[in-house]
């Protein structure tokens, strides 16, 4: 039997859920007591134990993870042992996430989504992976519906990242279990403007 879907009553419950696991699987499962293996996973049953998740179970997590609309988690089994970590967005030290080098014809534009205030800065500066391990990009627009994830919803500025021109330098591009591009970006943790096709309003911003 499959798991249910959430209902309009328990999307709060789900939510809450969602960026707790964010936050615990993307940032702080050592500051908060968890061990977390390198390829980023966390045993549930460890995780249920703990404070911030002792009003869940494992049935809430397995929902979370079916029906979150960015696919932001994965679960596996391990000798009987449910784990669950998140497919990207660490800042943590993750060895292993399992991404998919892509090469530049597969995906000639990788497209960041993000928002006025910053614009004049990734201009000038280029885009920056800040505190995590990759800077996070997707192959369309948030409002196509084969779009699982890659950019915030609520982003008001797109940035064209021309994958060819940045791999023939020596960057490199992933693709994480659910479709999000990654890249490190360079020694200093940036894609460089020289990289960029293109940066629009989003509003104004026409597929190529």
């Amino acid at each position: 039997m499959g798991s249910r879907r959430p209902s309009k009553k328990s999307l709060t419950h789900d939510v809450k859920l969602s960026k707790a696991l964010s936050y615990v699987l993307r940032h702080g499962a050592s500051k908060e007591g968890l061990e977390i293996d390198s390829s980023g996973f966390v045993k549930v049953r460890e995780l249920l134990r703990h404070a911030k998740f002792s009003c869940y179970t494992e049935q809430d997590i397995r929902n979370v993870v079916e029906h979150n609309e960015k696919q932001r988690f994965a679960l596996k089994e391990n000798s009987g042992e449910l784990l669950i970590r998140a497919n990207q967005g660490h800042s943590i030290e993750v060895d292993d996430l399992e991404l998919s080098e892509i090469d530049y014809e597969e995906i000639p534009v990788a497209i960041h989504g993000t928002y006025e205030k910053v614009i004049h800065l990734i201009k000038r500066d280029g885009l920056s992976k800040m505190s995590r391990r990759h800077i996070h990009m997707s192959v369309s627009l948030p409002e196509e519906t084969n779009v699982v994830s890659g950019m915030r919803h609520t982003c008001d500025y797109l940035v064209y990242v021309n994958t060819q021109k940045a791999s023939r330098d020596g960057l490199k591009f992933y693709k994480a279990a659910n479709g999000v591009i990654l890249c490190s970006g360079d020694s200093d943790g940036l894609i460089h403007p020289k990289y960029f096709d293109k940066v629009a309003p989003r509003h104004s911003a026409v597929r190529r």
